[in-house]
C-alpha cells in the first residue's frame, strides 16, 4: 500500500511523482487539531484500511491502484480552503471529508467549481452546502431535528402533559451545523404545536454559545441550570458542548439531555466522564459498528472493525468515523469500476443500492443517502448502544 501524508500544504512536485497508473484519493481530516485529532486518527485508520483492501483486489485484476493522500485541515477554515484550492489544481478524482462543517462548507464550494467529487463521510452538513458534486453518507439536519421533535411530541402526549408545562432548552454554538440544527428544532417544535407564539413565557428557550471562552461557557451553563428545563438539546461541537453537558447533567440530574451527532467521539465522552447514572442521549445515524462480533451470524462489518482495530493499536476503540471513512472510499471504488474515475457521481446517483462491507446497503438520490433516519444512543461500556430515552 502507498500512503502519502501531508500535514498542511501539498507541493505539486510531491504529487506529480506518483505513477500515471495510480489514482489519488485525498482524505481531509483534523489530524493535529487539539480538539479533534482523535477523529482524524479514526479517519486515517479507516482510509488506510480501505485503500489496502481495495488495492489487493485491483492489483489482482490488473487495475490502476489507489494512492491515499492524507491532508490535515486541523478543523481550521483558512487551512481547509488553502488545501481545497491546491486539491482543485491537482484534479483529484475523490475527496473524502471534511469533519468540521465550518471547513466543509467553503471547501465544498471550491470543489464544486472544479467538478471534483466530495463524499462527506459522517457529518449532517448544512443544507446550504449541497452541490452537484457533494455526496453525504448521513441524513440531513432536518432529519436529525425530526427525530428529536417526534420523540418529544410523543413523550408529552404519552405522559398526558401539555407543552406549556415542559420547558425545553436548545443550546447552540456558532458553527453553520449547529445554527441550522437549532433553527430546524425550533421550526419543527412550532409545527407540532410545542412552540406556540401566543404563550411566549412557555416557549422553548434558545441559548447561544457566542464565545469559546471558559468563563462564558460557565456563565451559559449556569443560565441553563438556573432556568431548570426538563429537556435540553445541545447542537454544536465539543469541548464546549462537553463542558456544558457535564454541568447540566450534574445539576439537573433528571433533565433529559440530547446531544447532536458531531459529538459521537472519544474526547466528548472522556470529557463528560463522572456523570450521574442518567447519561445524555446522542442523536446519530445508524451505527455501523456491530453490537457484537460473535455467534452464528457475524456481521460483515466485524471483519473491517477487527482490521481497523489492529491498525489503531494500543486498545484504542474503533469509532463510527473510521467505518464511515472506509465506506466512503469503498463506495467510490465500486462506482469507479462501473463508470471510470471521472463519472463516479453519475454511477452513485443512478445505481439503486451498493453493497458495502463497512456500511451495508447504501443508495443515493441527488447526492443524499436514501437512509435519512437518525436514532438514539448512549455511550456505555465503551460502546455506542441503542437507547430508548
Amino acid at each position: 500500500m502507498k500512503v502519502a501524508i501531508a500535514s498542511f500544504l501539498v507541493p505539486y512536485f510531491f504529487l506529480s511523482s506518483f505513477a500515471q497508473a495510480e489514482l489519488i484519493v485525498a482524505v481531509v481530516a483534523p489530524l493535529k487539531s487539539p480538539d479533534y485529532a482523535s477523529v482524524g486518527a479514526q479517519m486515517r485508520a479507516g482510509a488506510e484500511q480501505a485503500i489496502e483492501d481495495i488495492n489487493a483486489v485491483r492489483k489482482a485484476n490488473g487495475r490502476d491502484l489507489l494512492v491515499l493522500q492524507m491532508l490535515d485541515d486541523e478543523c481550521n477554515t483558512e487551512r481547509g480552503m488553502t488545501l481545497a484550492n491546491q486539491i482543485a489544481n491537482q484534479g483529484f478524482p475523490l475527496i473524502v471529508g471534511h469533519f468540521c462543517s465550518w471547513v466543509s462548507v467553503p471547501a465544498g464550494d471550491i470543489y464544486s467549481k472544479d467538478s471534483i467529487l466530495q463524499i462527506v463521510p459522517f457529518s449532517s452538513m448544512p443544507s446550504g452546502s449541497s452541490t452537484t458534486t457533494l455526496f453525504r453518507l448521513t441524513g440531513t439536519l432536518a432529519n436529525q431535528a425530526s427525530t428529536f421533535v417526534t420523540w418529544l411530541d410523543a413523550k408529552i402526549q404519552a405522559d398526558g402533559l401539555t407543552s406549556d408545562v415542559v420547558d425545553v432548552a436548545i443550546v447552540a454554538d456558532q458553527t453553520p451545523h449547529a445554527l441550522e440544527l437549532a433553527d430546524q428544532v425550533l421550526l419543527q417544535l412550532r409545527t407540532v404545536g410545542i412552540d406556540r407564539p401566543e404563550t411566549i413565557t412557555d416557549d422553548p428557550r434558545r441559548f447561544n454559545i457566542v464565545k469559546k471562552d471558559p468563563a462564558e461557557i460557565a456563565k451559559l451553563a449556569n443560565d441553563v441550570v438556573g432556568w431548570g428545563p426538563e429537556v435540553v438539546f445541545f447542537a454544536g461541537y465539543h469541548p464546549e458542548i462537553s463542558a456544558l453537558t457535564r454541568v447540566v447533567k450534574t445539576n439537573l440530574p433528571n433533565a433529559r439531555v440530547f446531544i447532536s451527532d458531531a459529538n459521537v467521539t472519544t474526547p466528548f465522552v472522556d470529557g463528560t466522564l463522572g456523570l450521574p447514572s442518567n447519561p445524555p442521549t446522542f442523536v446519530f445515524p445508524a451505527n455501523p459498528i456491530p453490537p457484537q462480533c460473535s455467534g452464528p451470524s457475524i456481521p460483515a462489518q466485524c471483519n473491517v472493525v477487527a482490521k481497523i482495530s489492529a491498525r489503531l493499536g494500543g486498545g484504542v476503540r474503533v469509532e463510527p468515523a473510521a467505518l464511515f471513512t472506509f465506506g466512503a472510499i469503498e463506495l467510490w471504488a465500486q462506482a469507479e469500476e462501473m463508470a471510470g474515475p471521472w463519472k463516479v457521481d453519475q454511477a452513485l446517483n443512478q445505481t439503486a443500492q451498493f453493497s458495502t462491507q463497512a456500511l451495508g446497503q447504501v443508495g443515493f438520490q441527488n447526492g443524499d443517502t436514501k437512509d435519512q433516519q437518525f436514532y438514539f444512543y448512549t455511550w456505555t461500556s465503551s460502546n455506542l448502544n441503542a437507547h430508548a430515552p
